[in-house]
């Protein structure tokens, strides 16, 4: 499967929170949120709404084994088990 752009990563975000509201799907916090692939990309999950949730960064870090991932500069240095 083709790896998906930024670009349009963020343009299905935008759709799904026009759709959908700008809140957790999961806990309802309600500001910045990320997008979910229920089955992921990589085992053949589709980019489309009916695979996506809009998580907060932590029930989006909980979706994925507790991996939180680790904003430490404008380097991303990369990633952080919890």
């Amino acid at each position: 499967m083709a790896r998906r752009n930024k670009a349009s990563q963020q343009c299905a975000r935008i759709r799904i929170i026009k759709q959908r509201g700008n809140a957790c799907e999961k806990c309802g916090y309600p500001g910045y949120v990320e997008l979910h692939h229920i089955i992921q990309a990589i085992d053949g999950g589709k980019f489309d709404n009916n695979n996506l949730l809009l998580l907060c960064e932590k029930c989006h870090a909980d979706a994925h084994g507790n991996i939180k991932r680790k904003y430490m500069d404008k380097y991303r240095l990369g990633w952080e088990s919890r």
